[in-house]
């Protein structure tokens, strides 16, 4: 492995290797190997309790980026993953959260897993659109309560509007996440944190 990098972790270069390896061998074998990274990135952020959609996504991206290498993992640099970034932009012109995941799930690929976050130097992360939110009068919501006929629907659209509740929290609500005093523990999507609300 002369003239290749040393700061990449020992996984990670058998990894990388393995796949440069498999370059040259039968489409099925490349496929294997692209798999083995991504199971390791998938492991990865298991260990680190990451949200079954954002570990589908993060993978996605990782194995869209892989298959479009020409040349090792582990001799790639910041100019590799700007082009990658520049083709989504330009050519299919996605939006700035695609973009945006697409960073970081490389990000994540390259510091965690293969541990060499220096392809990711100077690549920088788009801002969000800033959008103004839409705010619903009283009689708004009034009107789409009055219009919801079913109980459950109600007690929901009641809940996001009455509590400032997310869909995702009333979902994962429980009868006894609320109090007599009227308070309530909203769950997040990983459920790990509870905000208390009244």
């Amino acid at each position: 492995m002369a003239g290749k990098p040393t700061h990449i972790s020992d996984a990670g270069r058998r990894i990388a290797v393995e796949l440069d390896s498999a370059r040259a061998r039968p489409a099925s074998q490349l496929s294997a190997s692209i798999d083995a990274l991504l199971d390791a990135a998938d492991d990865e952020m298991v260990l680190r309790r990451y949200s079954p959609r954002t570990r589908k996504v993060y993978v996605g991206h990782i194995r869209r980026f892989l298959q479009s290498l020409d040349r090792p993992v582990d001799s790639l640099t910041g100019a590799d993953v700007r082009n990658h970034i520049l083709r989504l932009t330009r050519r299919e012109r996605v939006t700035v959260a695609y973009h945006r995941q697409a960073i970081s799930a490389l990000s994540f690929f390259f510091t965690r897993v293969l541990k060499d976050p220096k392809p990711m130097h100077g690549i920088p992360l788009p801002e969000r659109d800033r959008k103004l939110p839409l705010v619903l009068d009283r009689d708004d919501v009034r009107r789409i309560l009055a219009a919801t006929t079913n109980a459950k629907h109600r007690l929901v659209l009641a809940l996001v509007y009455s509590a400032g509740l997310r869909i995702g929290e009333v979902v994962r609500l429980r009868v006894g996440d609320v109090d007599r005093g009227r308070r309530m523990r909203a769950r997040t999507r990983r459920g790990r944190l509870d905000l208390t609300r009244r």
